[in-house]
């Protein structure tokens, strides 16, 4: 466990025990605290810190299930299917247009429990055939036996039913590693995971307090709903390849690799700035 990040001056890409890269970013200040050790008094400009071993420091790290753990595709479809089962007379414009299958439930409901409870069923069988599909993020499996190894508590949190994201880890061979799932459990828009109540729930459930805690996650509104909990956060998102670059030349990226924002909470330890965090060139 690192006493003082600054010390960390080295470069290249150098190869932890768990196969990862160099997974420390250049962070440009910080007065950092992770649970309640303090890690640096002031990162100057320029050094560069170990994400790695930063987020093996929290205590319990809830993670979105969407991006982080999962690549989802296809769940812009999921509305127009709905459509389907309401769609027999003319329906508002809203519903008609929208994206989110949750609109179209909401309009479900209106009709009648019944068709409520139909359509709410058929999106829990298109997200389960959706997740079933999809493929773990890159470097995960070996990012949460780090994580685990370390005696960080992990949860994952999604508005996708909890059943689904079992099923998920399961069939990947990550559920080991996860200790909760923190996921949707009814029809209930007011209810989903990762609104700032549900995250709360979560920490509680793990009696860990919101500063020993992070969350990574890859949308703005899941980003801002652990902030809102008093959570501080991994900004997540893999870097765009080379136009020029075959896939198959791209050099694999580790799952720390892809941490390139993290955000302090209002009201956390952690000093209220937003920190930009990149790979150092090898």
């Amino acid at each position: 466990m690192p006493d003082d990040c600054a010390n960390e001056h080295r470069t290249g890409r150098e190869k932890d025990k768990w196969g990862h890269g160099d997974t420390r970013g250049i962070i440009g200040f910080a007065g950092v605290t992770v649970g309640s050790r303090r890690v640096s008094a002031s990162i100057p400009q320029g050094v560069i810190v170990d994400t790695a071993k930063l987020l093996a420091e929290c205590d319990h790290v809830l993670v979105a299930f969407d991006g982080p753990v999962a690549g989802l595709s296809a769940m812009d479809s999921l509305a127009a299917r709905l459509r389907i089962l309401v769609g027999e007379g003319p329906l508002p414009r809203k519903v008609k247009r929208t994206d989110d299958p949750f609109v179209v439930l909401a309009y479900a409901a209106t009709i009648g429990p019944s068709t409520e409870r139909a359509v709410y069923a058929q999106l829990c069988r298109l997200e389960a055939e959706t997740a079933g599909v999809a493929r773990p993020a890159p470097g995960v499996l070996d990012a949460f036996a780090h994580l685990a190894a370390a005696g960080t508590h992990i949860t994952v949190v999604s508005s996708l039913a909890a059943e689904t994201v079992r099923a998920f880890l399961v069939m990947h061979g990550l559920s080991e590693q996860v200790r909760r799932i923190a996921g949707r459990g009814g029809p209930d828009r007011a209810h989903l995971p990762p609104a700032p109540d549900q995250i709360a729930a979560a920490m509680h459930a793990d009696a860990v307090p919101a500063e020993s805690c992070m969350f990574v996650g890859t949308a703005p509104a899941d980003l801002d709903a652990a902030r809102a909990a008093g959570v501080s956060t991994f900004r997540y998102a893999l870097p765009s390849p080379p136009a020029a670059e075959p896939l198959a030349a791209q050099p694999p990226v580790s799952w720390f690799e892809a941490l390139t924002e993290i955000s302090t909470a209002r009201g956390s330890r952690w000093k209220a700035r937003t920190f930009e965090a990149q790979r150092r060139a090898p």
